[in-house]
């Protein structure tokens, strides 16, 4: 199983699949561009390659929630553009295609750093693949908390 297929069941599992959305998740692909701003800024490489990671285990979960595995324009072109003004403004490269996808951006923003995305999504399954927890029907996540130890 490779590790875009251990994302998905992972989301299967924890039930991510089906009771999340493409929105939901481009939405937290959004959050995710904002962690990789700030690590950008501090020039925290691992931190890049988490954000990097993440925002690649959100886009993953989003494609495969949409109807016939292509999500709706207006969403992933929500998330492209703004990966895109990231990367302006960060000038890691000037002009970006409206037709790159999340994939090709992200690999622009991580190469100075010599990162690949295949690490940093290999690494962004490490971090998550041991979290516990059910999304409920109506987007809650709720975490299973360890068991305490009697005294």
């Amino acid at each position: 199983m490779n590790t875009h297929e251990k994302i998905i069941q992972w989301a299967k599992d924890r039930k991510i699949i089906p009771n999340s959305s493409t929105r939901v998740q481009c939405l937290k692909a959004v959050s995710e561009i904002g962690e990789l701003a700030d690590a950008l800024i501090k020039h925290d490489v691992e931190a890049i390659k988490d954000a990097a990671g993440d925002i690649m285990v959100c886009m993953y979960i989003a494609k495969y929630l949409s109807d016939d595995g292509l999500m709706d324009r207006c969403e992933l072109a929500a998330v492209t553009d703004i990966l895109t003004s990231l990367s302006m403004l960060i000038k890691f490269n000037a002009v970006t295609l409206h037709s790159d996808g999340v994939d090709e951006i992200l690999t622009r923003i991580i190469k100075p750093y010599n990162l690949t995305l295949d690490e940093c999504i290999d690494s962004a399954y490490e971090v998550i693949k041991d979290r516990k927890g059910t999304l409920l029907d109506n987007g809650v996540f709720v975490k299973d908390e360890p068991q305490e130890k009697p005294f």
